[in-house]
């Protein structure tokens, strides 16, 4: 195995582990969930750990927009929409709230929506210019609604 491979390996048995000894913990959940879908790309069992985790604490705004990116993934763009909004609003001073509002326009991109994903990348862009992830949201979303 390489490098790469071993810390792929690790984090997710570490993501197993979190989710394994934090079964009644919304954060233990939602993390473990994180680190499992997004190093180790397992999506399927992830979900349901960050239901969970929603179910003990829907106040957990984490737990609303890490929820909503998986949604993105498997194709769900409206309950992403409505997972992030739930997040904004849950935690409207977020230090991460740019990562919640570059998931709104990702799901409107997906859903063929490019005139709203391109007014909502912008303001991703606005809130954290030098994250990639929103860069490229805007990118696409502009190409996508025919802006330069």
């Amino acid at each position: 195995m390489t490098g790469r491979a071993l810390e792929i390996a690790e984090a997710a048995r570490l993501g197993r582990r979190a989710v394994e000894l934090g079964d009644d913990d919304a954060a233990a959940l939602c993390w473990g969930g994180f680190a499992l879908a997004y190093v180790a790309y397992e999506l399927d069992d992830e979900i349901a750990y960050l239901d969970r985790a929603l179910v003990l604490n829907p106040n957990l705004a984490a737990a609303w927009y890490v929820s909503a990116w998986l949604k993105v993934f498997i194709g769900e763009p409206e309950d992403a929409i409505e997972r992030l909004a739930r997040a904004i609003r849950l935690s409207p001073l977020d230090p991460f709230i740019f990562r919640m509002h570059a998931g709104i326009p990702c799901a409107h991109f997906f859903a063929g929506r490019y005139d709203e994903a391109s007014s909502w990348a912008e303001k991703a862009v606005r809130a954290r210019p030098t994250w990639l992830t929103a860069v490229r949201g805007a990118a696409a979303s502009h190409a996508r609604a025919g802006r330069a």
